[in-house]
């Protein structure tokens, strides 16, 4: 569509322009994007007719291939285009299973004039016609009545647990060539179907109804009404060879807004695996719009086969272990140990293969690399806890209300994509079902941190912290809390009480030094330094506390100026721990560094603060594109974010203005500092 030559048009108070992209409204003026002013222009030129995806693809995409998600923001930008005028102008509706309809408003013609009213008394030899005037009196109140009823219903959660979400899930389409797969395609919705059911605070629509509702041709917001449903899920079923492809769609039964769209594709002899893929996505968008509140009624819990259990409460304490051992530094032990963990996950799986806690388990250790085999392999850090939330997902099918999994994916989207609601709305459901859970206490004091509401970060790393009193990895969140409040001398005393259980942490000594450093706080390092050596090695530390002790000693003396070749002692240092006496010298560090994105981190602050601006810019990069975001009190709106040098530079700048997700992450937190939730920015450091 060349929409140079497209000629302008009104619809209602709007006045369209496609040569100059703009739209004129009583408010001001709109510019719009190419595909969104031709697509406008395709829906008008039909005339109230329903257009077809496949028509919007040729008319405006040239025919070429298009994924149902970029037809979707376009069709969702011309709705709030529509309500910029509340609609008054035109509406957007979905005809489900066939396209969408531009409906323009019927404008009054200029110059006419009302009809005089009619008599009260009637004409003779006329019938009296009052009691049509009495109807359509009637049918007005009960449609405004009505309209007032749909308009103070609220779709969305709310904190009342009486109220549920409606959820109606329509029979999917057989878009593929062999009539033999209708059924499958029902029988897909329809095992999705029962899948959904089992969620805690969702209404599913019975498919009796739901499916005899679909074979009449009603608009989405028709059938929400008919159904009263909130949702409506729509979907289709494609075989291509030996491939299969399933789509699906969430459509809002209010307002007809497409809000969801998502496919699934895998080997056709593998049916029910994609099954289980789609539904765990569907549940994961109900996740979200339910939140943590409609729990009103209670499923039946899913019980373990006897055997598979204790097999499984095996390699959980196993699994434990591993991460001790990884805390030490352990590494070779802690493999033994994953290894032995991994064979009796896959023992239970063969007893149950939809086992919820042992594909939760099954997830962890991809997520870890916990056994020699995962640990050689070559997948990145964020491809490898990417199939581990594949384990995740298949375990919400079987069980959407199993609490480690909604836990554990909450972690996943948290850490690792950046989806802050999702993230958010996965923890609090998961400790809504089960408070419990030390882990996912400690997941979200970490995402609170985060995002910069420090007061329940803390509050949730106290709980983790009552719930499992042993020290471990758990603890850390109380001080990264207490940090996040600018409460430092309060983390100072939690880390040295955290070193009396464990008195050579790598992590913990790790977060003491950084946690100074970052400061330039070189008086209260020294003295930290002082006092756990003093207390817990008694003057005779082992090797690897002597080297942090011989590390800070240096980073004491660079923070005072007394220090040489500070930031080369750092590359060798790093060196020397990822490639001992092999390491390539003229290798690029980040290269050596290949998915350690935290070190990378540490490594950027490290550079920072020694001047060398353009490593540390290279270094958080790295880190970024590893998908780590470390320590928080650096990140922007920290009370010590980086240095100036670093955040004058534009290199810097980008990283958090080209990333939407980061742009997100960075507007959170600076509306938690404006708010008084989080400490602010500090800078004393030149």
């Amino acid at each position: 569509m060349n929409l140079a030559r497209e000629p302008g048009f009104r619809l209602g108070s709007l006045e369209v322009r496609p040569s100059t992209r703009e739209l004129i409204h009583p408010g001001g003026r709109e510019s719009l994007e190419p595909r969104v002013m031709s697509v406008l222009i395709a829906l008008v030129q039909a005339k109230g007719e329903v257009v077809t995806r496949d028509d919007l693809s040729a008319q405006c995409w040239d025919g070429r291939i298009v994924s149902d998600d970029a037809i979707n923001r376009v069709l969702s930008r011309i709705r709030k285009l529509s309500e910029l005028t509340g609609g008054r102008d035109f509406t957007l509706e979905t005809i489900t299973k066939v396209g969408y309809r531009l409906v323009a408003a019927e404008a009054a013609a200029a110059g006419d004039t009302p009809a005089p009213p009619p008599s009260s008394t009637p004409t003779p030899g006329k019938p009296d016609r009052r009691w049509v005037f009495a109807a359509i009196a009637t049918l007005a109140v009960l449609v405004l009545g009505s309209g007032w009823w749909l308009s103070t219903r609220e779709p969305q959660w709310t904190n009342d647990p009486t109220k549920s979400l409606t959820l109606a899930v329509l029979p999917f389409d057989n878009l593929g060539d062999a009539q033999g797969d209708d059924v499958l395609a029902l029988g897909m919705s329809r095992e999705i179907r029962n899948t959904l059911s089992r969620v805690r605070g969702l209404r599913v629509v019975s498919d009796s109804s739901s499916f005899a509702i679909a074979s009449e041709p009603l608009t989405s917001t028709e059938m929400g009404r008919r159904l009263q449903a909130d949702l409506l899920l729509d979907g289709s079923f494609e075989r291509t060879g030996d491939t299969v492809r399933l789509s699906a769609e969430l459509v809002d039964g209010w307002d007809g807004v497409n809000v969801w769209t998502g496919t699934q594709s895998g080997p056709a002899a593998d049916l029910n695996r994609l099954r289980q893929q789609m539904a765990a996505r569907v549940f994961e968008q109900m996740v979200v719009k339910i939140g943590p509140n409609r729990l009103e009624r209670l499923a039946d819990p899913r019980v373990e086969d006897g055997r598979s259990y204790r097999l499984l409460v095996e390699a959980n304490q196993l699994l434990e272990t591993v991460s001790g051992y990884r805390m030490r530094g352990n590494g070779k032990q802690a493999l033994e140990f994953g290894g032995r963990a991994d064979a009796l996950v896959g023992q239970a799986l063969a007893i149950d293969a939809n086992s919820p806690m042992a594909l939760s388990l099954k997830a962890r250790i991809y997520a870890m690399a916990a056994t020699p085999e995962l640990s050689a392999n070559k997948l990145s850090v964020i491809d490898r806890q990417a199939k581990g939330a594949e384990y995740l997902r298949q375990a919400l099918a079987a069980d959407p209300d199993y609490a480690p999994a909604l836990g554990a994916l909450g972690e996943y989207y948290r850490r690792y994509e950046w989806r802050w609601t999702t993230a958010e709305s996965m923890l609090e459901r998961a400790l809504a079902l089960d408070p419990n859970q030390a882990d996912a206490r400690v997941s979200y004091s970490y995402f609170l941190s985060g995002v910069g509401r420090c007061v329940e970060a803390l509050e949730h790393a106290q709980a983790a912290l009552k719930i499992d009193p042993e020290f471990g990895w758990r603890t850390m969140g109380v001080p990264r809390a207490l940090k996040c409040l600018g409460r430092y001398d309060e983390a100072d005393a939690f880390y040295l009480d955290a070193l009396r259980q464990d008195t050579d942490n790598p992590i913990v000594l790790r977060e003491v030094y950084l946690s100074h450093l970052v400061r330039g706080d070189a008086a209260g390092l020294e003295a930290m330094r002082a006092k756990i050596d003093a207390t817990y090695w008694k003057g005779a530390p082992p090797p690897d506390a002597q080297e942090w002790l011989d590390w800070t000693g240096a980073a004491i003396k660079a923070m005072r100026g007394e220090g040489v070749g500070f930031a080369e002692g750092i590359e060798d240092q790093v060196r020397r721990e990822v490639g001992g006496a092999d390491a390539d010298p003229q290798a690029p560090l980040a290269n050596l560094l290949h998915g350690k994105a935290d070190l990378m981190w540490v490594l950027a602050i490290e550079f920072g603060f020694t001047g060398h601006t353009d490593r540390a810019i290279t270094m958080l990069q790295e880190a970024v594109n590893g998908g780590t975001l470390y320590i928080p009190e650096t990140m922007p709106g920290g009370q010590f974010e980086f240095t100036p040098g670093m955040r004058a530079d534009p290199r810097y700048q980008a990283i958090w203005r080209n990333d939407p997700r980061l742009v997100e992450l960075v507007n959170l937190r600076r509306q938690a500092v404006s708010d008084g939730q989080m400490a602010g920015p500090v800078d004393t450091r030149s």
